[in-house]
């Protein structure tokens, strides 16, 4: 039951994060070095929260902007009771966390029409192949 409640703390932390940092809550001519400074600041307070409240045991956060990484740490422990630390490169197990965030991901690129509901990836992509070829 902790385990659930735990999830479901991390994914509104996530939540949270990415909308505070969502490059469409403000247009780019307001996104000042300041400004990012200070939400970057207060998302890393967020995550020490979440850790120290027990929230989560860890977590790890990265902030890309402009093709840029501006913010990659880690936070708390990988696993409750363990020593093993969090940092930038540790892998977490997910479970299907993946799915809807790929599926909101494309949602997106719908709806700024650079792709469509019906698009290929191999059209898109043509270096792309499955490694089981489908037969046309």
């Amino acid at each position: 039951m902790r385990l659930n409640r735990n999830l479901c703390q991390w994914r509104v932390w996530v939540f949270i994060a990415a909308m505070a940092l969502w490059p469409r809550t403000a247009p780019a001519d307001t996104l000042t070095p300041e400004r990012i400074t200070a939400a970057l600041s207060k998302l890393e307070a967020l995550a020490e929260a979440a850790v120290a409240d027990g929230a989560v045991p860890g977590l790890a956060i990265g902030v890309v902007r402009d093709d840029e990484v501006i913010f990659l740490k880690g936070f708390g422990h990988r696993e409750a009771g363990k020593p093993e630390t969090v940092d930038a490169d540790t892998v977490f197990q997910i479970a299907s966390l993946s799915k809807p965030v790929s599926a909101t991901v494309v949602a997106a690129l719908v709806s700024d029409r650079i792709v469509s509901w019906d698009s290929k990836i191999a059209d898109l992509d043509p270096a792309f192949r499955l490694a089981d070829p489908y037969p046309a």
